[in-house]
Protein backbone atom coordinates (compact mmCIF):
# COMPACT_ATOMS: atom_id res chain seq x y z
CA UNK A 1 0.00 0.00 0.00
CA UNK A 2 1.36 3.32 -0.87
CA UNK A 3 1.32 7.12 0.24
CA UNK A 4 -2.01 8.29 0.80
CA UNK A 5 -3.74 10.55 -1.50
CA UNK A 6 -6.73 12.19 -1.52
CA UNK A 7 -8.09 14.16 -4.77
CA UNK A 8 -11.14 16.17 -4.60
CA UNK A 9 -13.05 17.99 -7.29
CA UNK A 10 -15.15 20.75 -8.34
CA UNK A 11 -16.78 20.17 -11.70
CA UNK A 12 -20.13 21.38 -13.72
CA UNK A 13 -20.16 19.48 -16.71
CA UNK A 14 -17.75 16.28 -15.88
CA UNK A 15 -14.57 18.07 -17.28
CA UNK A 16 -12.85 18.28 -13.60
CA UNK A 17 -14.11 15.29 -12.42
CA UNK A 18 -12.86 13.26 -15.53
CA UNK A 19 -9.31 14.99 -15.13
CA UNK A 20 -9.58 13.96 -11.06
CA UNK A 21 -10.34 10.30 -12.07
CA UNK A 22 -7.17 10.49 -14.65
CA UNK A 23 -4.90 11.52 -11.87
CA UNK A 24 -6.53 8.67 -9.46
CA UNK A 25 -5.53 5.91 -12.62
CA UNK A 26 -1.93 7.43 -12.59
CA UNK A 27 -1.75 7.85 -9.44
CA UNK A 28 -2.75 4.55 -8.83
CA UNK A 29 0.19 2.86 -11.16
CA UNK A 30 2.95 4.95 -9.29
CA UNK A 31 1.98 2.83 -5.90
CA UNK A 32 -0.27 6.08 -4.25
CA UNK A 33 -3.57 4.77 -2.35
CA UNK A 34 -5.73 7.39 -3.77
CA UNK A 35 -9.10 8.32 -2.95
CA UNK A 36 -11.32 10.51 -4.87
CA UNK A 37 -14.45 12.72 -4.34
CA UNK A 38 -16.57 15.09 -5.05
CA UNK A 39 -15.92 18.73 -2.93
CA UNK A 40 -19.41 18.93 -1.50
CA UNK A 41 -19.42 14.92 -0.65
CA UNK A 42 -15.96 15.18 1.07
CA UNK A 43 -16.67 15.36 4.76
CA UNK A 44 -14.64 18.91 5.29
CA UNK A 45 -13.41 17.81 9.20
CA UNK A 46 -11.28 15.34 7.86
CA UNK A 47 -9.17 17.67 5.35
CA UNK A 48 -7.03 18.53 8.37
CA UNK A 49 -5.78 15.16 8.45
CA UNK A 50 -4.92 14.56 5.00
CA UNK A 51 -1.24 13.91 4.10
CA UNK A 52 -1.45 14.92 0.28
CA UNK A 53 -4.85 16.62 -1.49
CA UNK A 54 -4.66 17.76 -5.19
CA UNK A 55 -7.81 19.88 -5.64
CA UNK A 56 -9.16 19.81 -9.50
CA UNK A 57 -11.81 22.49 -9.93
CA UNK A 58 -13.56 24.22 -13.32
CA UNK A 59 -15.79 27.40 -13.51
CA UNK A 60 -18.80 27.86 -14.85
CA UNK A 61 -20.27 30.61 -16.10
CA UNK A 62 -18.80 33.78 -15.46
CA UNK A 63 -16.06 32.26 -12.87
CA UNK A 64 -18.52 30.63 -10.84
CA UNK A 65 -17.74 27.93 -8.96
CA UNK A 66 -19.68 24.69 -9.80
CA UNK A 67 -22.79 23.12 -7.60
CA UNK A 68 -20.46 20.16 -6.23
CA UNK A 69 -18.37 22.57 -4.67
CA UNK A 70 -19.97 25.47 -3.48
CA UNK A 71 -20.49 24.64 0.59
CA UNK A 72 -16.70 23.34 0.29
CA UNK A 73 -15.30 26.81 -1.40
CA UNK A 74 -17.42 29.07 1.07
CA UNK A 75 -15.30 26.70 3.94
CA UNK A 76 -11.95 27.36 2.70
CA UNK A 77 -13.02 31.04 2.60
CA UNK A 78 -13.37 31.25 5.90
CA UNK A 79 -11.39 33.35 7.79
CA UNK A 80 -11.39 30.49 10.76
CA UNK A 81 -9.98 28.15 9.40
CA UNK A 82 -8.68 24.96 11.77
Amino acid sequence: MGRKMLILYGSQTGSAQEVGERIFRQASRRNFSPQISSMDAYDRANLINEEFVIFVASTTGDGDPPDNMRVFWKFLLRKGLP
